[in-house]
């Protein structure tokens, strides 16, 4: 396991997407990403599992 961190800052979310993708299809793992709006399709680029917390949210408002 790897101890450095990388940080980046993008200003469009696309070029955001297409990096993650890039990286990945490298072998570099993502741990999170942090954005006030969200980014349609970065989920299962990063890896992560498809949940049901907006369905609960939805439901619940």
């Amino acid at each position: 396991m790897s101890d450095k961190t990388i940080y980046a800052i993008y200003d469009d979310d696309y070029v955001l997407l297409e990096s993650a993708k890039h990286l990945v299809s490298k072998g570099i793992h993502i741990r999170d990403v942090f954005s006030p709006f969200p980014i349609h399709g970065i989920d299962p680029v990063i890896g992560l599992a498809r949940t049901r917390i907006a369905i609960t949210a939805f439901i619940m408002e």
